[in-house]
């Protein structure tokens, strides 16, 4: 046998490009491939050790046919998302297996990509973390209820939701790093959520590592709140009445006082 074979691709950015390897021994036959438990398509700008500023290597779509005849190998429309249309690349299509008396490893085939840009804009698919809410606003509707609303963000990903938060205030978080501590132990609380705009607080949040329980509010009682917005993506920060950096918390009241 001799491997590896050559192949050059003209890739369309945005396409997919499907391509199957047939290897066979030196006979003529076709080549054991039912022997190998892995198949990898790794796409790179350089063979050997990457250089600075080079983009991470890409995983084509690469699996053995049923009848374990071929290689089955596609650039995917997603791997155009981490393809640069001004750059060329190389790739190798490599099958590999565990054994005795050694490991097995041979690239079947081996080339040069070539990318043209499309006509049309590719669509950027990629989906952004969202900011913060904007434009925050607390009103005090009973003596036992607290009412939260906001502003969608106007930069980032578009929300799925906003996690709200409300536990009872305490003179003990008035430093910045009493209030670093909270706020970073919200992230293992349990969130009130909503898709809406708006919320309204009757009880407060449960967040264990504070020995907090999630209980009614209390009339005149002040508190701490927070909200942040998150997609797929992730979270953005959470912001509410309160200041790390200058330590400081503007308590508010179920009864409107504060």
């Amino acid at each position: 046998m001799t491997f590896p074979a050559t192949y050059n691709i003209n890739y369309y950015m945005g396409d997919t490009h499907e391509f199957k390897v047939y290897p066979k021994d030196s006979s003529g036959a076709i080549f054991p491939l039912a022997q190998y438990s892995s198949v990898e398509f790794t796409i790179a700008e350089r063979r050997g050790t990457p250089l600075d500023g080079d983009d991470p290597t890409v995983q084509g779509y690469a699996e053995f046919s049923e009848d374990r005849t071929h290689v089955a190998c596609a650039i995917t429309p997603d791997n155009s998302e981490d393809l640069d249309p001004t750059k060329s690349y190389v790739f190798d299509v490599k099958i590999s297996k565990t054994g005795i008396p050694y490991d097995s490893v041979f690239t079947l085939l081996t080339g040069n990509i070539s990318i043209q840009n499309r006509v049309e804009p590719f669509e950027d698919t990629t989906v952004q973390i969202p900011t913060a809410p904007l434009s925050v606003e607390v009103t005090a509707t009973t003596d036992s209820s607290i009412t939260l609303s906001w502003l969608a963000p106007e930069t980032g990903g578009a929300p799925d939701g906003y996690r709200l938060y409300i536990i009872p205030y305490n003179i003990a978080y008035e430093s910045t790093a009493a209030l670093t501590a909270m706020v970073s132990a919200l992230s293992s609380a349990t969130p009130f959520s909503t898709t809406q705009t708006t919320y309204d607080f009757t009880d407060t949040t449960a967040v264990a590592s504070l020995g907090i329980a999630s209980e009614p509010l209390e009339p005149g009682t002040p508190y701490i709140y927070a909200i942040l917005s998150y997609n797929v993506a992730g979270a953005s920060s959470p912001v509410g009445n309160y200041n790390i950096t200058a330590g400081t918390i503007a308590e508010v009241f179920t009864d409107g006082g504060s």
